[in-house]
């Protein structure tokens, strides 16, 4: 269980332990994009060699649970996804991301996903 530990709450400053709304970037964040071999102007960028492209990135539906629990236990508001590419990504309950995160939510025992009407 979440054991409150008040010196690295004086130590960071914070006043609000969370719960938090997550506001995250999709490409390259929580998915691989699966961006073209040299990605912009030649560097990288867009391309990662190790998942295949749309691959839901481990642990990155249990990351940002945690991030919005925060320094608590209680369920955070539903994360809420970015692109700069929104047509590339439409949610929807049955899409692989919400899905996962459902997965996690079940998992932890809460009642969490990502913001499908909101993104």
């Amino acid at each position: 269980p979440f054991v409150r530990d008040e010196r690295v709450v004086a130590q960071l400053g914070l006043t609000t332990p969370g719960p938090y709304c997550v506001f995250t970037d999709i490409d390259d964040t929580l998915v691989a994009s699966g961006g073209a071999k040299g990605g912009v102007k030649g560097s990288l960028a867009g391309y990662d060699f190790t998942y295949y492209p749309h691959e839901i990135y481990p642990g990155a539906a249990q990351f940002g649970l945690e991030v919005g629990r925060g320094m608590t236990s209680s369920t955070p508001p539903a994360q809420v996804l970015l692109s700069a590419r929104p047509k590339l990504f439409s949610l929807s309950d049955t899409s692989p991301d919400v899905l996962a995160w459902k997965d996690v939510a079940e998992k932890n025992g809460v009642n969490w996903g990502i913001d499908v009407t909101g993104a």
